[in-house]
């Protein structure tokens, strides 16, 4: 799955890119160990987590993410 995230900020862009480095390895790399890292201190069944599965965003949420890009894109 790809994911993209917008709007991070100089600073912190500049300590991803410098970390993974460091590591030897690329950004995208140390992202995902972040990610991955990050998502599995959480021990919560995936039924128990908030999303669409327990109604929590709307129907037409995939509509108002497109109208987002759109916007993002001007």
């Amino acid at each position: 799955m790809d994911i993209l995230v917008r709007a991070i900020p100089a600073d912190d862009a500049a300590r991803i890119a410098a970390n993974a480095a460091r590591r030897g390895i690329s950004q995208a790399e140390y992202l995902r160990g972040l990610i991955h890292e990050g998502v599995r201190r959480d021990r919560r069944p995936l039924s128990e987590l908030a999303g669409s599965g327990t109604g929590m965003f709307p129907e037409d949420m995939w509509a108002h993410l497109a109208d987002l890009d759109a916007e993002w894109d001007e």
